[in-house]
C-alpha cells in the first residue's frame, strides 16, 4: 500500500479544554522521507501559515509528518493507530 503523508502543526493545547488544534497542510507527499526534509527546510514559514490561521491567538509547537490513514484516525476522533498497519510508520 503507498502512502500519502500530511504535513500536520500541532499548536499549543487549549489548558481549560484539553484541545490541541491542528494546522494541515493540503498537498501530500508521497514519500516519507522528501516529506521530512520539506518540513525541516521550511519550518517557518509553515508555523507562519499555521499561526496566521489561528489569527495569531495560537501559537505553533512542532510540525510532522503523518501518513493519511493515521491522519484520519485523529479527525475522525479514534486512537491515533486503531486498526493501522504498523508497516511503514517509523517509531
Amino acid at each position: 500500500m503507498l502512502s500519502k503523508f500530511f504535513l500536520v502543526v500541532y499548536m499549543a493545547a487549549n489548558i481549560q479544554t484539553g484541545v490541541t488544534p491542528l494546522y494541515i497542510l493540503q498537498y501530500p507527499f508521497n514519500e516519507l522521507e522528501t516529506c521530512v526534509k520539506w518540513a525541516q527546510k521550511n519550518k517557518n514559514a509553515i508555523f507562519n501559515q499555521a499561526v496566521t490561521h489561528y489569527e495569531f491567538k495560537i501559537m505553533p509547537r512542532n510540525v510532522v509528518c503523518m501518513r493519511k490513514d493515521v491522519l484520519d484516525n485523529i479527525l475522525e476522533g479514534k486512537p491515533m493507530l486503531e486498526d493501522i498497519d504498523p508497516e511503514g510508520i517509523p517509531l
